[in-house]
């Protein structure tokens, strides 16, 4: 039967960078047993666990075969040497990884998640990109750009595979990830923020500057999840 798990405590959760940082089920179960003595493991396993999920795909693309952009002009390529344009499925996968990292700061066992009968209300999911572009320094966008980044981007590459209201995925000459005034987003520049936003949370997780316990409680259900 090949690679079956013989238990839920065997799955892994994160592969790292070597065998000894591979993290399953069973040792996150003892992480968060005592999480204040293991803070480094917690983090380590935290950026592991997101970055190869979301980010490292990307970074181990040949640079020579892709383009960054989508919406790039670009006359002078043969049809046997078309790149292949990454912009939207960078994007996308932006997305879910700044879903993924509000769970994680704010501890939902499920992304906004509701009780039963609760209907559910869309401006749970657009507060969590107000929050993170208006937390977040790296990105240096206007107070409330989450807003149209919410609207405009996530629910447009997520739900129709397009961009709304005159957005474009493309390079952008200044190093900035997002130019408001043309409205334009540099996946590439978008991928290397979302980068070290990510390194910022986990210092800041290990450090204390970010909540241990909302993070313990999103590590609980992702344990759950596996049995």
């Amino acid at each position: 039967m090949g690679n079956k798990v013989a238990s839920w405590e065997e799955t892994v959760l994160c592969w790292g960078e070597t065998n000894e940082s591979k993290v399953n089920a069973k040792q996150l179960s003892e992480f968060v047993l005592q999480p204040e003595n293991v803070k480094e493991e917690i983090g380590d396993f935290v950026y592991n666990r997101l970055f190869e999920r979301y980010i490292e795909p990307f970074k181990k693309m040949d640079n020579s075969s892709i383009d960054y952009g989508q919406h790039n002009v670009t006359n002078d390529e043969e049809p046997t040497q078309r790149k292949l344009r990454i912009g939207f499925s960078i994007m996308a996968n932006m997305c879910l990884l700044i879903e993924t990292m509000e769970a994680f700061k704010k501890g939902f066992e499920r992304f906004y998640g509701r009780k039963k009968g609760e209907e559910l209300n869309d401006t749970h999911y657009e507060q969590a990109f107000i929050d993170f572009f208006d937390q977040n320094e790296e990105f240096k966008v206007s107070k409330g750009f989450g807003c149209i980044f919410y609207r405009d981007i996530r629910c447009a590459i997520l739900h129709q595979g397009e961009t709304y209201n005159g957005w474009k995925i493309k390079p952008i000459e200044e190093i900035k990830p997002i130019d408001e005034a043309n409205k334009t987003i540099d996946a590439k520049q978008f991928l290397d923020t979302m980068e070290n936003v990510l390194k910022t949370y986990i210092e800041k997780l290990k450090s204390g500057e970010e909540s241990m316990e909302n993070c313990v409680k999103k590590l609980n259900a992702i344990i759950k999840n596996c049995k």
